[in-house]
């Protein structure tokens, strides 16, 4: 039987960091397994329970969040050579473009960048023109230095 102990967990994470994952991801994976294993209330780890988690999971959270919690169990799975015990992830529809609903309008841009000059931050009307000219996510915002813009090009290693 295998149960979700701290010590498995931090074993984990170590192996992640050895396979040059990124913190948060490691965080992340840490994370979801804590709260599995809090769900379990030490109680051993069965593909049944793993069914149920997902579908409580389900109740709460949107299928992409999910997801990215499967995501994290089942590697976990597979460093601990349990390839039996995985799940599938739920299945997501995904739409081509962004909801127009959830796009800003220029104009809604245009009154942001404003909103920041005003208050006299310009390093956040920057962030905002970068993010909004780059398409970048925000997790990529740190590569784009002073570095990069002199040389036109910013890279990002996973």
């Amino acid at each position: 039987m295998e149960y979700i102990t701290e010590k498995r967990i931090r074993e984990f994470e170590e192996a992640l960091a050895l396979n040059e994952k990124a913190r948060a991801t490691i965080q992340k994976y840490g994370t979801a397994l804590r709260r599995l294993a809090d769900w379990l209330s030490g109680e051993p780890l069965t593909k049944p329970r793993l069914l149920a988690w997902r579908d409580a999971l389900m109740e709460k959270r949107k299928a992409q969040t999910v997801n990215g919690v499967l995501s994290a169990v089942n590697a976990y799975l597979r460093f601990r050579e349990l390839e039996g015990l995985r799940v599938h992830f739920v299945k997501v529809q995904r739409a081509a473009f962004v909801e127009e609903k959830r796009e800003l309008t220029e104009a809604e841009y245009k009154r942001l960048l404003e909103a920041a000059r005003r208050q006299g931050d310009e390093r956040l009307c920057l962030l905002m023109m970068t993010l909004g000219s780059t398409g970048i996510r925000i997790s990529e915002l740190p590569y784009i230095t002073v570095e990069a813009v002199v040389v036109g090009r910013a890279e990002y290693h996973m």
